[in-house]
Order: C-alpha cells, then sequence, then structure tokens
C-alpha cells in the first residue's frame, strides 16, 4: 500500500472559532446549507467527539454515493481535527482511506486560513491518479466554501 501526501490552505472571511464550529458541526450544517449535494449525514456511533462515525450519503445520479467519515482527535480550543474517510467511491475507490488533519487558523484581517494535510492510502495494485487528487480537492473546496458563504449570510450562527 502507497500513501500520498498532499497540503493545501484557504483562507476565509470569517473568524477561525466560528469556522471550526461550523466545521464540527457539519453533519447538521452541510444538509441544510447545501441540500442538492447531501441527501443526508447520519451518526451511526458516538456523539460529535472523538470516535464518532458518520455516514454521508450523496443524491441519486452523482459520481458519488456515500463515505464514512470517523473523528480521531478533536481540539475545541486549538481549533484542529484529525479525521479518516473510508468505505466510500470517488477517491477511494482506489484508496484503502483517507486521513485529514486540519487547522483552522485566525488571520490578521479577522478572518482565517483553513489548512489542511491529507494522506491517501492506496490500496495494492491501484494508482491514485491526478484527476483524484484532483477531483477531491475541488469537492474539500467547494464544502468549505459553503461554510463560509453560510456563516457570511448568518452572522450570527455559531457567533
Amino acid at each position: 500500500m502507497g500513501v500520498t501526501r498532499f497540503e493545501r490552505e484557504y483562507p476565509a472571511a470569517v473568524g477561525a472559532s466560528r469556522m471550526f464550529k461550523a466545521f464540527v458541526d457539519s453533519p447538521n450544517l452541510l444538509p441544510k446549507a447545501t441540500p442538492q449535494a447531501f441527501k443526508s449525514i447520519e451518526v451511526l456511533e458516538g456523539d460529535g467527539g472523538v470516535g464518532t462515525v458518520t455516514l454521508w450519503t450523496f443524491p441519486d445520479g452523482g459520481h458519488y454515493k456515500q463515505v464514512k467519515q470517523r473523528i480521531d482527535a478533536l481540539d475545541n480550543d486549538n481549533f484542529t481535527c484529525k479525521y479518516t474517510m473510508y468505505d466510500g467511491d470517488g477517491i477511494l475507490a482506489v484508496a484503502e482511506k483517507g486521513v485529514y488533519d486540519v487547522k483552522i487558523e485566525a488571520s490578521g484581517n479577522g478572518g482565517c486560513v483553513y489548512k489542511f494535510a491529507a494522506e491517501v492510502y492506496v490500496k495494492d495494485g491501484e494508482e491514485l491518479k491526478e484527476e483524484h487528487v484532483k477531483d477531491a480537492e475541488e469537492r474539500g473546496t467547494g464544502l468549505y466554501k459553503v461554510l463560509e458563504a453560510y456563516l457570511v449570510a448568518n452572522p450570527d450562527l455559531y457567533a
């Protein structure tokens, strides 16, 4: 099994605390903010903290059907989270799992910077193509931008 790592960061016009709270609450927030992108996000076990497993189900007819997410580490004081995505499609068609480290830092302009590092554990005999990485990045960036736009439009949410 091979491991591919990539890192990205994105600025946002929302404070770090609000963005992190929204990020952690994404199983509740994302289906409301983007019903066209999520059929449901169901908690299979846990209370939202470390060890929580959720099943993300996407609308019929798309390239993605579902994926599971497990929270591996969560630090509400330092705005960091580590989670694993598995049992899914998309990039997970060629990978056993993806492990993501997220850190949201305050920026000097009242906004924040969303930083993440991903390690994709490619299955033996499979190849992680650039298109897989690009698609995963675009989806991740899109969800982050949706959270940002939703928070800007709803300034009291997670305040």
